[in-house]
Formats: structure tokens, sequence, C-alpha cells
């Protein structure tokens, strides 16, 4: 238990108690009704922590177009930050995030991170496609490991596939 005032036995000599009032309860008080939960008035409830109910929905649109993401949440005053490929995109704090005219660098991996006094929550991620991203490769392909279909080493980049939002190589 937290307490403003020394033990009695180690008081300063000739040092008062602070006057106690209604502006200057004792700490213990305070301490107890904490605890007891009376500040907050009987029967108060805590905030239901946010849950998903329908996350975003991956997405292929074309260039020009518009990127719509949804996602609904049940929960008391809840809060939402959307992400694109783990960085936070300033000012998207709706349950919608909406891309207008989108170009190809707008293709890639959103969440939504949802929030309220009682807890948090981190959507599924949705994969959004802008136009035809194409995936370029090259170099030593003796096993085919370019994934074109021939073994044909390349010294010049090639078209791969198209369609992609995320890829990842060792060098």
């Amino acid at each position: 238990m937290v307490s403003h005032l020394a033990p009695a036995d180690r008081r300063t000599p000739g040092a008062t108690q602070p006057e106690r009032s209604a502006k200057n309860p004792p700490v213990r008080i305070i301490c107890l009704l904490l605890l007891a939960g009376w500040l907050t008035g009987p029967g108060a409830a805590a905030a239901q922590s946010p849950t998903i109910i329908a996350g975003p929905a991956n997405q292929v649109v074309a260039v020009g177009g518009t990127v719509t993401l949804n996602m609904t949440a049940s929960g008391a005053a809840l809060a939402y930050q959307w992400f694109k490929d783990s960085r936070r995109l300033l000012g998207a704090t709706n349950n919608t995030l909406t891309v207008m005219n989108a170009g190809v660098t707008n293709s890639g991996t959103y969440y939504v991170v949802v929030t309220n006094s009682s807890g948090m929550i981190i959507s599924l991620p949705a994969s959004v496609a802008v136009g035809n991203p194409y995936l370029l490769a090259w170099g030593n392909n003796s096993n085919g490991q370019l994934g074109n279909g021939t073994t044909i080493n390349n010294t010049l980049p090639i078209n791969v596939t198209t369609g992609v939002v995320l890829a990842a190589c060792r060098t």
C-alpha cells in the first residue's frame, strides 16, 4: 500500500502532517476505493476489446482505378490505423481505406490495427495489385530457377510473371 506519510517512528520532529480534506484525502483510502471499483460507480463495466468481424480483402485494380479496403469490427469507441508494407499511412484512421486514381506504387500489403481502451487487434493482411506489375528476373538459370520455363541463362532482365504484389530474393 502506498502512503505519502512516513511511519510514526520515523517522522521528523516538529513536522506536521498534511491537512486532510476532500481535496487531500489519505492515499490509502483512494487506493482501496480504486481496488474495490467504487470510483467508477456500481455496476460499471470495462469496454469490450475490439473484435474483427470482417477484414480487408485482396484486390486487383486497374491503373487509375480506385482501391477500397473495408473492415468491420465490434467494440466500444474504436480507433483505426491503416498500414501499407508495414508503414503507417498518415490520416488513414477510418474503417475504410480508399485510394483514388491508384498507380502501380499503391500495390502492396495492407492491414489495419483496431484499438480501444481495452485492447487492440490487427487484421489479416490484404494484397493489393494495381495494374499488371511485372516480376523481372535474370542470371543463372541452369536449373530453371528463374521460373520462365527454360534453362537458358539470361544477362538481361526478362518478364517472368505479372500481377506481382511482393517478391523476395536471396543473394
